[in-house]
């Protein structure tokens, strides 16, 4: 029996993402998790808008929230399973946006918790990215393949890396 893979299935075969946390310890200890992504299809919905000039915008994704979710990433995924709790109650702000211009193409953002942010000890299970800052619009979505430990005066990174080739 032959399958048909619909358009959706076969971009997100030349799309590959990445998340990685490093979290920096007070010490001077480091703890870092690498897992690869899906892409949503809200996210593929964003791109498909984009491309046929009914969005007017670029890929912006501006913004990465951590959670505590450990249900495996799936394409409906409309947000993060579980928010981290305390403060900030709103997404994490990228600090840091980058973009090659030459094969492979690869687009790179960051963003970065401070010591005073969320309620801590927490153990961070899953990472997302959004294009705003409200309920919705995620892109894509990681449950880590090894989980990190956000604790009192610790600080993390968290880079998300799309690649198209």
């Amino acid at each position: 029996m032959t399958s048909k893979l619909s358009f959706g299935d076969s971009f997100r075969k030349s799309l590959h993402g990445e998340f990685s946390i490093v979290v920096h310890y007070p010490d001077g200890r480091t703890q870092t998790s690498v897992s690869k992504n899906i892409i949503t299809d809200v996210g593929l919905k964003h791109l498909g808008d984009i491309l046929a000039g009914d969005e007017t915008t670029d890929l912006d994704l501006g913004f990465i929230e951590p959670g505590i979710g450990t249900t495996p990433a799936d394409i409906s995924d409309t947000d993060t399973e579980t928010e981290l709790p305390g403060s900030p109650t709103t997404r994490l702000p990228i600090t840091l946006q980058s973009r090659a211009t030459t094969s492979p193409f690869e687009v790179s953002i960051e963003g970065f918790i401070d010591t005073g942010d969320y309620t801590r000890p927490e153990t961070i299970t899953e990472l997302c990215v959004f294009f705003t800052d409200i309920d919705g619009d995620i892109f894509a979505r990681s449950v880590l393949a090894s989980s990190v430990l956000l604790s009192t005066g610790a600080t993390a990174t968290i880079n998300y890396s799309l690649v198209f080739r």
